[in-house]
Formats: C-alpha cells, sequence, structure tokens
C-alpha cells in the first residue's frame, strides 16, 4: 500500500510511503517523472499526481524493492529515491518511527 504524505514543493516531488517488511519506507515520487505522462513541462495537479501515483503503484513499489536492494530501478523509475537518500533534504533528516 503507498500513502502518499504531502508534496515538497522545493525539491518538486511528492512524498510517499510504502509498507514493506516489518516498517514503512519512504521515497520521492519526482513530478518530472509524472510529467511525461501527463502534461509535459507542467507541474501535474495534485488530483492528478495522487492518480499517476495510484496507476503506477505497482511500478513505484518495485522501484522502491530495488533500491533498498542496492539496485538501479528499471528507467523511468531509475528516478525514484528513498528518502535517506536525499540527505540535503531537511523534511528527510528525522528517522522513521516503526508502526505500533
Amino acid at each position: 500500500m503507498i500513502e502518499v504524505l504531502g508534496r515538497d514543493a522545493a525539491g518538486e516531488f511528492y512524498r510517499i510511503e510504502v509498507s514493506q517488511g516489518d516498517a514503512p519506507i519512504r521515497a520521492h515520487v519526482p513530478e518530472a517523472l509524472m510529467m511525461s505522462d501527463l502534461r509535459p513541462d507542467t507541474r501535474p495537479s495534485h488530483a492528478e499526481a495522487y492518480a499517476w501515483i495510484d496507476r503506477n503503484r505497482r511500478a513505484i513499489e518495485r522501484a522502491i524493492s530495488d533500491r533498498r536492494a542496492s539496485r538501479v530501478p528499471r528507467k523511468p523509475f531509475d528516478l525514484i529515491v528513498l528518502g535517506s537518500q536525499s540527505p540535503d533534504l531537511p523534511t528527510l533528516r528525522h528517522p522513521i518511527k516503526p508502526l505500533p
């Protein structure tokens, strides 16, 4: 299951959380990845982004699994990165607390 946590306007990506294994995994889905399917050179609306993430959830989950296993995901989903792979973003410096 994928949960959209919100949009990072400065980073131009959507923060998501995926349940894989024992703990939730956070990742970033760049708007650029969505724009190729929606409207090139135009930022997707929130509704479009959420619908795109839902339509592509299997590929997103595979990309996250690949990243966790230190493999490069298939293009174009290789643009997706785990939250811990972007230490320059202050919103991601806080550890993820396991769900009860």
